[in-house]
């Protein structure tokens, strides 16, 4: 199969691009996203309570890994590491992405994985929601200015579509919910599980 790699560099820079895509909000911007837009409550002593929805924790029969010949020999095959083929993958994935096109918001954070300079991952997390851009902002390593995240060049993007729904049948995923990884595409996107 061959891959459209502009298509979908144009789709994600199209959603970075958006008017009401927020890019790089404080704490204190996010807080107030998530309580205007009643995706959490602030608890007694000021943190966000928010609900994770149906599911509490991981979905492990919802994780699927593109297979790639590149890496395929490296991941433990299983229930939990489960193997999508790349066009299911892309199918699913410009889905999403044409579904996070036609939100009113979004929420997008650039910043770091791993501290060594060599080795670290620049990411890109773009978000439906303002509390899973908080979480981002306080998972990964921030950069120092709105500047310096401005120039980061992302070797992967995360992308996080919580309300999209998946189409078992159509989508080839067990259920509506899941987590698909593509090495080969430096991307993983997710909806809420």
């Amino acid at each position: 199969m061959s891959v459209d790699t502009y298509t979908e560099t144009t789709k994600i820079d199209k959603l970075l691009k958006k008017p009401t895509s927020h890019f790089q909000l404080s704490t204190t911007q996010l807080y107030n996203k998530i309580l205007d837009n009643n995706e959490g409550v602030l608890t007694e002593l000021g943190a966000v309570n928010a609900s994770t929805g149906k599911y509490t924790g991981r979905s492990p029969k919802d994780k699927f890994f593109v297979s790639e010949p590149s890496y395929r020999d490296n991941i433990d095959w299983g229930e939990i590491n489960q193997p999508i083929d790349e066009e299911t993958f892309l199918k699913l994935y410009h889905k999403v992405l044409d579904y996070l096109d036609k939100k009113d918001e979004l929420y997008v954070f650039k910043g770091y994985a791993g501290s060594d300079k060599d080795t670290m991952l620049k990411l890109t997390v773009i978000n439906e929601l303002a509390w899973h851009n908080l979480f981002a902002k306080n998972m990964f390593i921030r950069p120092e200015s709105k500047e310096e995240a401005t120039k980061i060049k992302p070797n992967f993007t995360i992308v996080s579509a919580p309300h999209f729904k998946a189409d078992p049948e159509v989508d080839g995923t067990k259920s509506e919910t899941f987590v698909i990884i593509s090495f080969k595409h430096q991307s993983h996107f997710n909806r809420r599980y």
